[in-house]
């Protein structure tokens, strides 16, 4: 999944964008796909 990682005094088009994905026994791609789901509820 593509993260915009905001960094402050830049917009978001000036953000680097970082490649996630899901590995075995990690849980930080799970805490984006938790914000993403509580944002469009």
């Amino acid at each position: 999944m593509p993260v915009n990682a905001h960094v402050y005094g830049n917009t978001a088009a000036c953000a680097p964008v970082l490649h996630m994905r899901k590995v075995p026994g990690g849980s930080l791609a799970a805490v984006y796909l938790e914000c993403v789901e509580r944002v469009w509820e």
